[in-house]
């Protein structure tokens, strides 16, 4: 150490640790420093480890003093050996001021005083998650303090806690174990959960706990590191024992397998119907032609015209046991096509190659890789041929049932098939066409005005009203409901033929709608109740001696008033009733 007064030859720095605030002072004990270092090759260093520097007035005024030495020492002999043209001062202050604070905190910051500043911060926040480069007004630096005691208590770094520290975090709200392992072990907590409840590992990407834990998205995230081998050995073992499913299809594939194994054991083959279902709900017959069409479309046994063929009668059999819509115009039907909204299955995934092993398994199991669409159309075809030979037409209803084979329905759907779009008009070639030309299809079946008129005339003598469903379709295919209301709709645009409102009248038809005819109901229910109690001040539940639901009536009218869904007139009549 240079003191003021001292001079020590063949040092290479200075490091001043006795505070001055005088300027002249601190000059002298520099100067001493550039003169110990002036003979040595380099630049002398000091370390101002006591802020003396603070004492000038800025580093320019310093540099500025130097020049004006050097240009006096320039004419001075003695000093000439040793002038330089030039000098500069490099300052780093500010890293040396980094540095002393960190090494000021290490020597002079006890526990005790971070655990105040932690106990503020709790006080302050209501918690203790602090981020791991949080730093105190003071320039404590509070977060990388609580990560070291999370990490001392785990014994991943030096150090110890006594059983009072540890006590006194605790009050604070201190959390030991790190976010994500705690994440971790919660979601494990409901992975076993869920497996004890449904039997299996297998969770939806978008299932969520009853406290709104999103499982799937974790047990996703975690698949997602096992694959790029990024999660712990412990955890895949914790993960494994608790049930977890790695590969999903792999595992879902399986559960089908052993379905059609279940399967094959009961019914002694693999002959199982494209819309058969197991009590469970997988749709095993979707599932097993996908697997034929996989197989074909790998080993090169199927063209794209025959795929499609195939495809048209999965979808066939999907359609018996699904929903199906019959569009109409005015003039009659137009097309079916299918509407049945179905959940994604993986029963009906495609486009995922067999494995040799999966292949080897099937085959095992005694699967047929052939199609039977074409058969299928065959069978029917010669069913049909003999009906024809037999009674010399193919008119039946839709529900005809000839030789145990459901023939009404089949023609039906291939009238269907010829006017839509779909793949099965696709399958249904000019040749077939031609053939069932030969054996008197009709591919138009007679379906007028009036016939329609008499069908509804007939469902009122049946059934004494003409309130039917839109939906609703005899058993002929014809889309009775939608005709009468389109019919309903003409009357009321004022478009209806004079003739036809007549022919409607007589066979039974009701002008209004069902809806028209339920205000009308509720209106008068509302009359009579006010006939009697002399007021309308009804409540919600109450129900009238024939069950009619007066009080719910009422709640939906003022409801539908509030939306703006009632029509001039009926606000009028309800008015007129004291419902406001």
């Amino acid at each position: 150490m240079l003191n003021e007064g001292v001079h020590v030859e063949g040092v290479d720095g200075v490091i001043l640790l006795r505070p001055t605030v005088s300027p002249t002072l601190y000059l002298q004990q520099i100067g001493r420093g550039l003169a110990a270092g002036r003979k040595k090759r380099g630049q002398p260093v000091i370390f101002d480890i006591v802020n003396n520097f603070e004492s000038l007035s800025s580093i320019d005024s310093l540099q500025g003093e130097f020049e004006q030495a050097l240009a006096f020492l320039q004419y001075t002999e003695e000093e000439k050996a040793g002038y330089q043209d030039s000098f500069q001062v490099i300052d780093e202050l500010l890293d040396c001021r980094k540095l002393f604070r960190a090494i000021c905190q290490k020597l002079s910051s006890p526990w005790d005083v971070y655990y105040r500043e932690a106990e503020i911060f709790y006080k302050r926040e209501g918690h203790l998650e602090v981020k791991k480069r949080y730093v105190t007004e003071s320039g404590l630096s509070l977060g990388s303090w609580i990560l070291t005691q999370r990490r001392v208590r785990a014994g991943t770094v030096a150090g110890s806690l006594s059983e009072g520290q540890i006590k006194r975090l605790d009050a604070i709200g201190m959390r030991w174990k790190d976010k994500r392992e705690e994440q971790f072990e919660k979601g494990l907590a409901e992975l076993k959960r869920f497996v004890e409840k449904n039997g299996h590992g297998d969770v939806s990407l978008q299932y969520e706990t009853a406290d709104g834990f999103p499982l799937g998205k974790w047990i996703s995230a975690m698949r997602s590191k096992y694959k790029k081998g990024s999660l712990e050995r412990k955890a895949v073992e914790k993960l494994e024992k608790a049930g977890m499913v790695w590969d999903v299809r792999q595992y879902r594939w399986e559960m089908y397998y052993r379905a059609a194994k279940e399967y094959k054991d009961c019914f002694g083959d693999l002959e199982i119907p494209g819309c058969y279902v197991t009590e469970d709900g997988k749709k095993l017959g979707v599932w097993l032609n996908n697997q034929k069409s996989s197989y074909r479309k790998k080993y090169g046994k199927i063209s794209s015209n025959s795929l499609e063929a195939e495809v048209a009668a999965v979808q066939e059999n999907i359609k018996k046991s699904e929903a199906s819509i019959i569009q109409v115009n005015t003039e009659g039907l137009t097309e079916c096509r299918y509407t049945g909204e179905k959940e994604h299955d993986f029963a009906e995934e495609k486009g995922y190659g067999l494995t040799e092993e999966q292949v080897q398994k099937l085959e095992a199991l005694g699967i047929c890789w052939e199609v039977k669409a074409e058969s299928s159309f065959e069978r029917k075809y010669q069913i049909a041929a003999k009906y024809y030979r037999e009674y010399g037409n193919l008119e039946m209803p839709s529900t005809f049932v000839y030789q145990g084979e459901n023939l009404g329905k089949w023609l039906n759907e291939l009238r269907l098939a010829r006017k839509s779009k779909s793949l099965q008009n696709k399958n249904l070639t000019e040749e077939k066409v031609q053939r069932l030309n030969q054996i008197g299809m009709v591919w138009e079946k007679k379906d007028s005005w009036e016939y329609r008129c008499q069908l509804a005339e007939g469902y009122f003598k049946e059934h004494g009203n003409l309130e039917i469903s839109q939906q609703y379709v005899d058993r002929d295919g014809i889309w009775l409901g939608k005709w009468l209301y389109i019919q309903k709709m003409q009357y009321k645009k004022g478009i209806l033929e004079e003739w036809k409102k007549e022919k409607l009248e007589e066979a039974g038809i009701c002008w209004q709608s069902a809806s028209e005819l339920a205000f009308e109901k509720g209106c008068k229910a509302l009359e009579e109740y006010i006939s009697k109690c002399r007021n309308s001040d009804i409540s919600k539940g109450y129900v009238m001696p024939d069950g009619y639901r007066l009080g719910s009536w009422v709640y939906r009218q003022r409801k539908k008033k509030r939306d703006g869904k009632l029509t001039g007139e009926q606000e009028r009549r309800l008015a007129v009733l004291g419902v406001d």
